[in-house]
């Protein structure tokens, strides 16, 4: 539409866009947006698909007395959110729900809501102290998350800090991890490790110490990152993650990778840490090669998750991430890793109804936001119609069950999707969440996480 656009004053005036959809396409995004000053109104919006005009469904708005008692059978009621040390008889449905699977990947709706990190600290100390879940991995860089595993198994450094930037400093988190440092004496019972990409300095940090006797392996990694350091430069008003380095960045940079990595497997080192190491390279790779497209950071963190998998073949995992990134389908995260693991991967997403989080605004300042209260036809407006504060909603015997009752969880609807954005307009959309999800955890009100003071 750039050069059809509208200008000026006009009366209604038609306006059509015609495009080819590849097959490949696992979703199409579409608005009118005016650029420039003054006021622009859009309305009548129509879509055809090859000639055929779409209708949207109507979204169901409540539910009858017969309904409501059928959907209780599928919902578990949880005493709190709260990891307060009480009574854990209501987690005891998680036994049978889980079973035997390896994988339990924990979502949340946004990245700012204390009700639902309480609720997932909850569930994972009872996890790791009732069925031998031993490594809790985090939707955060590897290398970092190495360092906050060091304060968890062995008390170095100091967690208010090494938390920063995990969905930010939070008494929340910090909660949880002095649990797992707690969790972890006189003996290790639990392993922070984190599977998320997009930042090279920590890696660059692994691969100057491992070297540090090496001075011309330092002046190459050195080297390596000045370039990097310069990639990122050129990204940041675009929020580098969204910029890939060119092609002949790519080159000149993989062939700096190929020496280093040269050197990491004739170095006299134990073949864990040259695996750690390799694995460093390979998230370097995945920065210079960007994370345009969410798919493609998805991608990478599922193949960085399934590397910690492979290395410990014996244990079973705790995943913290966003609903979108666990969720089973739109090649997320959790499709490659529901592909990979089939049945040993366990997905439990969380939503609420109304109340406010912690999120970035306008500005990208860190505040307390109001999150748009569940409107009707949205599936927490249906839930909420149950009158239970939380409960499990078990999504998984619901698509087993022939049950026609409940057969509108089948179907498409909005649910929220809200993530780490404050006043975003766009809070739902539309998906089916028993394809997502195996359970879903219900919570009637969410209030923002409490931040930490950042430090001096």
């Amino acid at each position: 539409m750039n050069d059809r656009g509208l200008t000026g004053d006009n009366d209604w005036t038609q306006v059509s866009i015609i495009i080819h959809v590849s097959n490949d396409a696992v979703q199409i995004e579409y608005g009118g947006f005016n650029n420039g000053s003054g006021v622009a109104w859009f309305d009548n919006l129509e879509l055809f698909v090859n000639g055929e005009k779409l209708i949207e469904p109507e979204h169901k708005t409540s539910l009858s007395q017969n309904e409501l008692e059928t959907l209780k059978k599928y919902i578990y009621p949880l005493r709190t959110c709260e990891p307060d040390g009480g009574d854990t008889k209501d987690l005891q449905e998680l036994d049978s729900l889980i079973g035997s699977g390896k994988v339990v990947a924990l979502g949340e709706v946004t990245h700012g809501s204390s009700e639902i990190f309480k609720m997932k600290n909850r569930i994972i100390q009872y996890l790791a102290a009732n069925h031998g879940f031993d490594i809790f991995s985090f939707e955060w860089y590897m290398p970092e998350s190495s360092k906050l595993n060091n304060y968890t198994v062995l008390g170095e450094g100091d967690p208010k800090n090494l938390i920063t930037g995990m969905f930010w400093r939070t008494e929340e988190l910090l909660n949880l991890i002095e649990w797992m440092r707690s969790f972890n004496r006189p003996k290790q019972r639990i392993t922070y490790t984190g599977f998320d990409t997009g930042e090279h300095d920590g890696s660059i940090i692994e691969l100057l110490n491992i070297f540090k006797e090496n001075e011309a392996e330092q002046q190459r990694i050195s080297e390596l990152k000045k370039k990097l350091d310069e990639i990122r430069t050129r990204s940041v008003m675009n929020h580098w993650i969204t910029i890939s380095a060119n092609e002949n960045e790519v080159k000149e940079i993989d062939s700096i990778l190929s020496l280093i990595q040269n050197s990491i497997e004739v170095a006299p080192i134990e073949i864990s840490k040259k695996y750690w190491l390799q694995q460093n390279i390979v998230i370097i790779k995945q920065c210079i090669r960007g994370l345009s497209t969410i798919p493609r950071r998805d991608r990478s963190m599922a193949d960085n998750f399934l590397w910690i998998k492979e290395q410990n073949p014996n244990s079973r995992f705790i995943i913290w991430a966003h609903n979108g990134h666990i969720k089973k389908t739109n090649q997320m995260m959790g499709y490659y890793l529901s592909q990979n693991l089939g049945d040993d991967y366990v997905t439990i997403g969380c939503t609420f109804f109304n109340g406010n989080f912690t999120g970035f605004g306008d500005t990208w300042g860190l505040s307390s936001y109001e999150a748009i209260q569940a409107y009707p036809g949205t599936l927490e407006y249906l839930l909420e119609q149950l009158n239970e504060p939380i409960f499990i909603l078990d999504l998984k015997k619901i698509m087993s069950d022939n049950n026609k009752d409940v057969a509108w969880l089948k179907e498409r609807l909005p649910y929220r999707r809200t993530g780490n954005t404050g006043g975003f307009p766009f809070e739902f959309e539309e998906s089916k969440i028993t394809d997502d999800f195996d359970y879903l955890i219900f919570i009637r009100t969410s209030s923002p996480t409490t931040l930490l003071p950042n430090p001096n």
